[in-house]
């Protein structure tokens, strides 16, 4: 009986003492990121295909809520999404917008890409004036 009141006793201090652990924030730009990010890194460890792809779908709807808020992180990881084309469908288009956007915000990555696409023509003219601008200043961010 003594060892039963104790263990109550103890699950009950527990309970009251334990961090309270808000829910994700996915109302503002960071925490839609933030829980994009987590969704993504758990993807690959699902048990199926469809629950990957449902997963990434996820993933794509959260970057692009953030992106479409001005989030730079978050355009940079739609873009690198639309442009791989390996969880959602390729597009080279939507992928230069969201470089582009990520690139003039300071973004590194997205800086190299957008010179990039427009190196090579993707989602956009080719501009070999603008590929090496944008191919410099990701240069001289650190990306190589």
């Amino acid at each position: 009986m003594h060892k039963m009141a104790f263990a109550a006793g103890f699950l009950a201090l527990l309970v009251m003492t334990a961090p309270a652990y808000p829910a994700a924030d996915t109302e503002t730009p960071y925490g839609q990121y933030q829980q994009a990010r987590a969704l993504a890194s758990q993807a690959d460890g699902l048990p199926t295909e469809e629950a990957r792809a449902k997963q990434y779908a996820e993933v794509a709807s959260l970057y692009r809520k953030a992106a479409s808020q001005g989030y730079p992180a978050a355009q940079y990881d739609l873009g690198q999404l639309l442009y791989d084309g390996l969880v959602v469908k390729k597009d080279y288009k939507e992928a230069f917008k969201w470089f582009d956007k990520a690139a003039r915000q300071g973004i590194h990555p997205a800086q190299f890409y957008t010179g990039l696409c427009y190196q090579l023509g993707l989602g956009t003219k080719q501009n070999d004036a603008e590929a090496y601008f944008w191919l410099t200043l990701a240069q001289k961010g650190g990306w190589q």
